[in-house]
């Protein structure tokens, strides 16, 4: 079985490609640390020539906690949004018919809040790009869209300082924030097994309920 991931050099990305390689799988790492971007449509038609894939997850994304006009913002939007563009437009010359592609949200794109208002904007786009993907692939392709709330090692909100996780911890419903090895394994279950789930789905820990 072959997988190509964007954004597989860390966090839930590297944690996905992992696991998959120690199931057996052959996967593809679509990062920058790898000499890929997201951004660059010459990159995806490199992609192209190794074949096609059993599974795609458009894992990529930057986040900025310190938003400033001018600072990051057109990373931001270029990776996170036209990031996921490409990859599903790219899909049908990229899989395997009946392949599934998974696509990395996240709760900030679903709730309504005044910080890391762009980021949130950009994660809200990917989000309708995936259902919109999901119903133009429904008879070719399963699209589920995975929305993460916090997630320990990631840059957003400080995730990697202990302080912080545990202040969290203090208001989140299931008292816990994942670790990307968690978020992983629970994406790969809802892109692998759960064949019944299309479209979307938050993995928030409560956070979404609660703010």
């Amino acid at each position: 079985m072959k997988a190509l991931i964007t954004g597989a050099s860390s966090g839930i990305g590297k944690a996905m490609k992992e696991e998959l390689e120690r199931r057996g799988w052959e996967v593809v790492d679509f990062s920058r640390s790898n000499g890929l971007d997201v951004r660059r449509l010459e990159d995806w038609e490199k992609v192209v020539e190794l074949g096609r894939f059993d599974l795609m997850v458009l894992n990529a994304g930057v986040a900025d906690w310190e938003e400033e006009p001018g600072k990051n913002d057109r990373e931001m939007l270029e990776t996170n949004v036209l990031g996921v563009y490409y990859g599903l437009e790219f899909a049908e010359r990229l899989l395997k018919g009946g392949s599934v592609i998974g696509v990395t949200g996240s709760v900030a794109g679903i709730l309504p809040q005044s910080d890391i208002a762009l980021y949130r904007a950009t994660k809200a786009a990917v989000r309708m790009l995936a259902l919109a993907y999901a119903k133009k692939y429904v008879r070719k392709y399963r699209v589920v869209c995975v929305h993460p709330g916090y997630v320990k090692d990631t840059k957003l909100g400080g995730g990697s300082d202990n302080a912080f996780v545990k202040e969290v911890e203090t208001w989140l419903p299931a008292k816990k924030v994942a670790s990307p090895q968690e978020m992983a394994n629970w994406i790969l279950w809802l892109l692998l097994e759960c064949r019944y789930l299309y479209g979307e789905v938050v993995l928030s820990g409560g956070e979404d309920l609660v703010w």
